[in-house]
């Protein structure tokens, strides 16, 4: 009647989401009651919409409001998975129709001078990179404008850890600003040392600049 398997029947009970009416104690054999129809249905169909367990939880006890608000939140969560497969399918489309290679990527071996810039440190994971750095330049730019000063260079980042699918960490997002000038909360002044660095140019988002390490 509800077109859900003994696999999932049994998955249910385990997870107290929908326990049988009774339970034959000679050979563990579940029944329902026909009144468990409706709520067995919402489960197959918030299932078959991928909807976490845990929410589906939620739902039989929660108020009209309160389950179309579980309702959009999943909503925004297939979205950002199906923004996310789009942007995979455009990358395959690109590399198969050699519009990019799989190491797209010139090194060269560079000096760069010493600079007197102005920064802000953040922590952030692969996903917020693009957020974050934008926030950061904001901090950064604002505090410049108050102070009457104006960018003397490309701005940059640097990266304190590796920043991957797998791992978190910090980073400092840095303006060069030619001359020392005062500090101006929570943006920090100083000098970069002279480095002798590999070097090479991502084009693309932020999020995707993991190969270009590598």
């Amino acid at each position: 009647m509800t077109r859900l398997s003994v696999k999932a029947l049994r998955l249910y009970d385990e997870l107290d989401l929908l326990r049988p009416a009774k339970v034959d104690a000679s050979n563990g054999y579940r029944y329902y009651a026909l009144g468990q129809a409706g709520k067995a249905e919402s489960i197959r169909r918030l299932r078959a919409l991928d909807m976490p367990i845990e929410e589906i939880r939620r739902v039989p006890a929660a108020s009209p409001a309160d389950v179309s608000g579980l309702l959009a939140a999943h909503r925004q969560r297939l979205r950002a998975e199906r923004d996310r497969h789009d942007h995979m399918l455009a990358v395959i489309t690109r590399l198969i129709n050699g519009e990019e290679r799989l190491m797209n990527y010139t090194i060269t071996v560079e000096n760069l001078p010493a600079q007197i810039v102005a920064s802000v440190r953040r922590h952030t994971d692969l996903a917020g990179t693009g957020a974050t750095v934008a926030e950061g330049f904001g901090v950064l730019v604002g505090a410049l404008t108050q102070v009457g000063r104006h960018p003397a260079g490309a701005p940059f980042l640097v990266f304190h850890d590796v920043i991957d699918a797998d791992n978190d960490g910090d980073i400092e997002i840095c303006i060069s600003i030619g001359a020392p000038v005062a500090e101006v909360s929570p943006v920090q002044v100083g000098q970069t040392a002279e480095v002798t660095a590999a070097v090479t140019t991502h084009q693309g988002r932020h999020d995707e600049i993991a190969p270009a390490y590598h």
